[in-house]
């Protein structure tokens, strides 16, 4: 043990340490907070409240501190003690503080069932009401953008900054006390009177998006067009990845086109949307579509001149369609030999 702090008649309900670890207040139902250093030697006492003071907390950066009554009210006070704000608007006892990671937001929960955020100046910026009954604890994520509520309602909630409730976990019997996150933010812990302590995984919309977005991307880089839907998912990477898939599928299109207009639009627009998700490709659309088009209508050509016993005109399409092939990023007819396939072409005919 370092020290007892002992200058109390009543109870004392509440304690706090600054981030630095220089300064301690604690709070009592005689409605003072104490500030002692950190050898235990008191420095102040605040007659904060005409009620007892239920919590009193630091913001991270040690400037201010805020109590908590049972009167209903939350007081800001700098370091030198000295009052800054009264924050009312409660209309029952608050029962718990806590600043954000930033120190710009205080929440403030109480028996009256909502909890307000407010601002460094005082000013009220949001209520959250979900909860059927007295709301006994709040905390911020480290990265300050998730609040978690416990309730007498045996119930803790989920609530962004903005005061929407994202998510409510059940699963307690008796009224939950204290929440907490991990300083990683991905665990939380509530405790119950009903002798029990849960840890929960918090996983928020954006972890869970990501994680989604990972477990598809395989199937996202082969399927653009639902990659194309899902925006959420288009990381620079992913898009660069399928638009190569884009690129296939407008090969693809071109080469079954048969000169039909649409199809070739179709094809040069796949090429478009992956140029668009990858600068880099060397790709011309338009010449693109056309050139395979073409290649495919040679080979067909080819093929018929050979069976007709035309060897050397046949040789002439394969090689030009061959030629054209090159250009694809996946071609199909370089491993042929011109002059070998029409005269296998030829001799099918017999």
């Amino acid at each position: 043990m370092l020290q007892t702090l002992e200058r109390y008649d009543n109870s004392v309900n509440s304690v706090a340490l600054s981030d630095d670890g220089e300064s301690i207040a604690t709070a009592s139902d005689d409605g003072t907070v104490k500030l002692w250093n950190k050898k235990g030697e008191l420095l102040q006492t605040l007659k904060a409240h005409n009620s007892g003071i239920s919590d009193v907390d630091f913001s991270s950066d040690g400037e201010r501190m805020a109590t908590a009554s049972d009167d209903g009210m939350v007081k800001l006070w700098n370091q030198q003690g000295e009052l800054l704000q009264t924050l009312e608007g409660h209309k029952k006892r608050v029962s718990d503080i806590a600043f954000s990671p930033d120190g710009k937001t205080i929440a403030t929960a109480s028996d009256d069932s909502t909890v307000k955020l407010w601002n460094q100046q005082g000013e009220l910026l949001q209520t959250l009401k979900g909860h059927k009954s007295s709301v006994s604890d709040v905390d911020f994520s480290s990265d300050g953008k998730t609040i978690a509520t416990a309730s007498n309602d045996k119930t803790v909630k989920l609530w962004n900054r903005q005061g929407k409730l994202l998510q409510t976990i059940a699963g307690y019997k008796t009224l939950v006390s204290d929440v907490e996150f991990s300083p990683n933010g991905e665990i939380i812990a509530t405790a119950s009177r009903g002798k029990t302590v849960k840890l929960w995984l918090h996983l928020g919309i954006e972890d869970l998006t990501k994680r989604g977005c990972e477990l598809l991307n395989d199937y996202l880089i082969s399927h653009p067009q639902e990659l194309e839907e899902l925006r959420i998912c288009q990381t620079d990477k992913r898009k660069e990845a399928a638009a190569l898939s884009l690129v296939i599928e407008g090969e693809k299109l071109a080469r079954e086109s048969k000169g039909e207009a649409e199809k070739l639009k179709a094809a040069i627009a796949k090429f478009n949307q992956g140029l668009k998700w990858n600068s880099n490709l060397n790709l011309k659309p338009k010449v693109r579509a056309e050139s395979l088009f073409e290649a495919e209508k040679l080979m067909q050509e080819g093929r018929k001149l050979a069976r007709e016993g035309k060897i050397e005109a046949a040789i002439d399409k394969y090689q030009r369609a061959k030629e054209l092939d090159k250009m694809a990023l996946i071609p199909i007819w370089q491993n042929i030999d011109p002059k070998v396939k029409a005269q296998d072409e030829a001799v099918d005919q017999f």
